[in-house]
């Protein structure tokens, strides 16, 4: 009995351990499938904004106005720049991506005249910035991606954005309504074959739900709903 007892304990140890592993794994493909959306970083600080994320191997920290680190990796520590201005400081939130080895940001910023977003792509060695492209809203969404252009949002604002130029393919601005509040914030877009589909968030001034259909490549809008 004693010589059972001392079988059943490694058995019971390697399933326990075949579990786990098996565990890792399925955390690890669902980070995959969910490789065309942007990442939210929420800020660690109010002010100055101070936000943190890791990718690739590499830790980055961004904060005070416009300034970023990168740690990590086989190199040494490098810095880069947001090119906000001068009373710029970065709020709210930051979403990441990763697009052809480079690093996608999309972001919020406060300035004395009030909130906008932008979307850039930092070089992925140099960490230089290729493009900033304005995104002229506050309540900036979580973007997604579809090959070489990205989804991104804002309040009464949706656009579609090359990612090799950072030029708007189309846009459409006003969408917020002060009569219905309809666009105050939208959830992640969702492509339906040659349509992307544009969900308003939960609004508290409304009971239903806004949406938005338009034709990816023309951007032309199919359907609106308030």
């Amino acid at each position: 009995m004693k010589k059972d007892k001392f079988i059943f304990v490694p058995i019971l140890f390697l399933l326990l351990t075949s579990f786990s592993s098996g565990q890792q794994t399925i955390s690890s493909s669902s980070t995959t499938q969910n490789s065309n959306t942007f990442i939210e970083i929420k800020s660690k600080t109010e002010y100055p904004a101070s936000f943190e994320f890791s990718t690739s191997g590499y830790k980055y920290i961004i904060n005070d106005s416009r300034r970023g680190k990168r740690t990590g990796g086989n190199s040494s520590a490098r810095t880069f720049n947001l090119r906000l201005s001068k009373d710029e400081i970065l709020e709210r939130v930051i979403f990441y991506a990763q697009y052809q080895k480079d690093v996608l940001l999309i972001g919020e910023s406060y300035v004395n005249d009030g909130s906008g977003g932008f979307i850039t792509r930092l070089d992925g060695q140099t960490l230089k910035m290729k493009w900033k492209r304005s995104i002229p809203a506050f309540n900036v969404g979580q973007g997604l991606l579809d090959k070489n252009y990205a989804y991104v949002t804002g309040i009464g604002f949706v656009g579609k954005v090359n990612l090799n130029s950072g030029i708007y393919v189309w846009r459409h601005d006003n969408l917020y309504g002060e009569n219905d509040s309809a666009f105050n914030s939208f959830e992640l877009p969702e492509l339906k074959g040659n349509t992307v589909l544009f969900r308003e968030s939960e609004n508290y001034l409304r009971q239903k739900v806004a949406t938005l259909k338009i034709y990816t490549r023309s951007g032309r809008i199919i359907k609106i709903n308030r």
